[in-house]
């Protein structure tokens, strides 16, 4: 209850507003990170399917390189986000509510971990 009562300020500063707040502008990042990161994939993709000079010219761009770092990040920023979320919960109500979108948001962080092993 203390710690609840640490993070609490009055009016525009309110900080239970702000944690909240910022879970719907996370997962917009993560969204349009992730289509960049698709995007990469299938450049990888191509890339490994063309031949002669198209295949010179695009490897220069080291899609797979890119792809393979970023992807990386974007599990670590998958993961923080849902330790965060979780953890912000927790500070705000005392307890952490096992409802759909919980559980989604954790099963998203699993299946990214699977993809990037």
């Amino acid at each position: 209850m203390l710690l609840r009562q640490t993070f609490s300020y009055v009016g525009i500063l309110d900080m239970n507003y702000w944690l909240y707040a910022f879970h719907p502008i996370w997962m917009w990042v993560v969204f349009v990170y992730t289509i960049y990161l698709l995007y990469l994939g299938l450049q990888v993709r191509r890339t490994r399917k063309a031949n002669g000079e198209s295949k010179k010219i695009l490897v220069k761009q080291k899609f797979g390189q890119r792809h393979h770092q970023l992807g990386a990040l974007l599990l670590a920023l998958m993961a923080t986000g849902s330790i965060g979320v979780l953890g912000i919960e927790y500070i705000n109500s005392g307890e952490i509510y096992v409802v759909p979108h919980t559980l989604i948001g954790l099963g998203m962080t699993v299946l990214m971990a699977i993809a990037a092993a």
